[in-house]
């Protein structure tokens, strides 16, 4: 029963994510957005590799995070076979892992902080050692990579399903609030595309924003900028940042990723184990 849980509402989450209307250069059921070789029905066997990879994990995987570790990077090379060694959701997978960790520990909901955050500690040292990794160079911009939320143990997550339950936020709304508080560095990376000046030194030798940081910071300042202005005109402006992403190659991935965990968390919440119930 925990197991048909959490994959349900996986699945939920996962399908919510893909029907979004405006997708912010992700792919949706109406366009690849700014991914040329990803599609809809690419992202439909994505999702149903990633629910029957977690479906079909052994108890033992939650034990230890070394059994997780190889445990999922099984899951990641079999997703990437089936995606034709395409990257469709591999970070999804991988902060998905810790939280079907939790559950199926029965992690009380109050103590998953604290939880995640032991569990996951031995990240800090991959972290270092990766001096040359994506999340190093994004770290080194000044920006918060999302697969470093397990650190903290999911902190950000945790806080945003209670605002979402709270403000019984639309879809649209949830994305434009991951948007202006997410440094996503698929935005960040894509937004510094080749031939472009990344640091330019100015006449003083400082270093200059990067294109991507720019974008990144421009994209964040307006959702937040839409979230606060008269509801009659979110659609209309969400619509125009929406082309922005379009029209400068963007794509809010990470924000996807988090989008598709919050809405699981969400659906989760009354049903999250307290007590050794599942293992019983």
């Amino acid at each position: 029963m925990a197991y048909n849980l959490f994959v349900e509402a996986l699945g939920h989450a996962l399908e919510a994510e893909l029907s979004r209307d405006l997708a912010f250069g992700c792919v949706n059921m109406q366009s690849q957005g700014c991914h040329k070789d990803m599609d809809y029905l690419l992202f439909l066997k994505s999702n149903k590799v990633i629910c029957t990879e977690i479906a079909a994990l052994p108890l033992s995987a939650a034990s230890s995070f070394k059994a997780l570790r190889q445990t999922g990077y099984g899951c990641e090379c079999r997703l990437m076979q089936a995606t034709n060694g395409i990257n469709t959701q591999k970070g999804l997978l991988f902060l998905t892992l810790f939280l079907w960790q939790a559950w199926v520990t029965s992690t009380p909901w109050a103590a998953l902080l604290a939880h995640i955050q032991t569990f996951a500690s031995n990240l800090r040292l991959d972290y270092i050692n990766m001096a040359k990794s994506r999340s190093s160079r994004s770290k080194s911009a000044g920006l918060n990579d999302i697969r470093q939320l397990p650190l903290t143990g999911f902190q950000f997550l945790l806080d945003t399903v209670e605002r979402y339950a709270t403000y019984k936020w639309s879809d649209l709304e949830l994305t434009l609030y991951l948007i202006a508080n997410v440094d996503d560095t698929t935005t960040y990376h894509r937004g510094n595309t080749v031939g472009q000046n990344t640091s330019a030194a100015d006449s003083c030798g400082k270093l200059e924003v990067s294109a991507g940081l720019r974008k990144l910071r421009y994209v964040q300042e307006t959702a937040k900028s839409i979230l606060s202005s008269d509801k009659a005109d979110l659609l209309e402006r969400a619509k125009q940042l929406n082309k922005f992403y379009l029209m400068h190659n963007l794509s809010s991935g990470g924000v996807a990723d988090l989008f598709s965990l919050i809405k699981c968390l969400a659906e989760l919440r009354p049903n999250w184990p307290n007590s050794g119930v599942w293992l019983n």
